[in-house]
């Protein structure tokens, strides 16, 4: 384990207990920080995979977490300190991340877009704007784009008496393309 989930766990109440999924839940202190009555009903949690730690509280919702190559966030300090952590610890931890972190690069992760497949249209299938017989699935249809703020300028959304589309939005994704651009 790392510094930082060796002083985490070094800091956690004695009444705890770890669930079969690998949480270990117990009282969180962050709830009186954040608002909220003392938590009784352990509703911190827990959880670490290799030497990244996430703590999320599932009373308050306050959340923290750590992993290598990633700074000493101040929510995991505050954390520390709740649980009681004295702060020379607390330093001597961040301390030890920034040693660790020097010369690491963090590699980004690539985005990778997702694929579709291609879905025609059904054939009974109408512009909203152009829908002349209104019932009960496109009134509600209607409703439903005037609850999201979606304007029939926006984009050519689609609607369909069909049984399986009659009660759906319809939101044809175009496929476009678009030209990498070479800079010398």
């Amino acid at each position: 384990m790392s510094t930082v989930s060796d002083t985490v766990f070094t800091f956690l109440p004695g009444k705890r207990k770890t669930t079969p999924s690998g949480w270990t839940a117990f009282n969180a202190p962050c709830c009186i920080h954040n608002g909220e009555s003392i938590d009784k009903k352990a509703r911190g949690g827990l959880i670490t995979e290799g030497d990244t730690i996430s703590y999320h509280c599932f009373n308050c919702g306050y959340k923290c977490s750590w992993q290598p190559g990633r700074p000493f966030s101040n929510k995991m300090r505050k954390f520390l300190q709740w649980l009681g952590a004295p702060d020379d610890i607390i330093n001597k931890v961040a301390l030890d991340v920034m040693r660790e972190n020097e010369g690491v690069t963090v590699q980004s992760r690539l985005t990778e877009l997702p694929t579709f497949n291609t879905i025609q249209l059904p054939d009974d299938a109408v512009k909203i704007t152009d829908i002349t017989d209104f019932n009960k699935f496109s009134i509600a249809v209607l409703e439903y784009m005037a609850s999201r703020n979606l304007n029939v300028d926006d984009t050519d959304y689609y609607w369909s008496p069909s049984l399986g589309y009659r009660d759906r939005l319809i939101i044809p994704l175009l496929r476009r393309t678009y030209r990498r651009l070479d800079r010398t």
